[in-house]
């Protein structure tokens, strides 16, 4: 089994791969959570304060980031495809 360290870095991988993928640089994430550069730099860093759970909840359902995709790799990488999928399950 990995261990967590290189469990977070993978996770943390495939959120910045996230976020080159759909075009999402600092100014595209301040606007779209409300949260100032400052936040966006300090969480972004190795050095700064993380944010709350709450507060990663709100980032990634403003940028419609699916968390299972990011803590796992498996599964549709936006939140508004899983809801898409799982409406065509009625």
């Amino acid at each position: 089994m990995p261990d967590l360290e290189s469990q977070l870095e993978r996770r943390l991988e495939r959120l910045k791969d996230w976020y080159s993928k759909y075009g999402i640089d600092k100014a595209v994430w301040c606007e779209a959570t409300g949260y100032s550069e400052a936040e966006y730099d300090a969480w972004h860093s190795d050095t700064g304060e993380p944010p709350s759970v709450d507060q990663v909840v709100q980032v990634f359902l403003s940028l419609d980031i699916n968390p299972v995709f990011i803590w796992t790799g498996l599964g549709p990488e936006k939140v508004s495809e899983v809801i898409t999928l799982t409406q065509g399950m009625r």
